[in-house]
């Protein structure tokens, strides 16, 4: 429930105030009075658990929208049709300047953007941090062992 509507929400607030007992007892209180609070609880449930469900029909909010297949699906998707986007950044009204897709850092620079369209958590990578002077993997920038060192 909370993962749907939030921690926070009307409906956590509702459910959570839900009462199955008596507020207010005394030694003459009747046990159907005990009983019919359970049922009133009940019925209070019922109706706050039927408001989500079609709260959760109509919003459609149900969908899994972290499931793994869905996640590939959306990877797939903007990896199909990054070379499109690339041909169609060329085309510019007016001839207007546009992102030129040249080397390895533009086509990060696009996905990352294109990415950001479907998934919230989307972090640039880290150059590799230089140990003594030295990349841990071959890069244009890093110096790199000398043969035999």
């Amino acid at each position: 429930m909370q993962r749907i509507f939030g921690a926070d929400s009307r409906h956590s607030a509702d459910f959570s105030g839900i009462r199955y007992s008596l507020m207010v007892m005394t030694s003459s209180t009747p046990d159907s009075d005990f009983h019919e609070a359970y049922l009133h609880g009940l019925d209070t449930a019922k109706s706050i658990l039927s408001s989500m469900i079609d709260k959760i029909r109509e919003n459609d909010l149900d969908s899994d929208a972290d499931s793994p297949t869905k996640v590939v699906g959306a990877l797939e998707q903007v990896c199909l049709r990054f070379h499109m986007v690339a041909r169609q950044l060329r085309v510019r009204h007016s001839n207007r300047t546009t992102l030129e897709i040249d080397d390895e850092y533009d086509v990060q620079d696009l996905l990352h953007a294109l990415l950001k369209l479907n998934f919230d958590d989307v972090h640039r990578r880290q150059t590799p941090k230089k140990r003594r002077g030295i990349c841990p993997s071959p890069h244009p920038e890093c110096p790199q062992p000398l043969p035999g060192k």
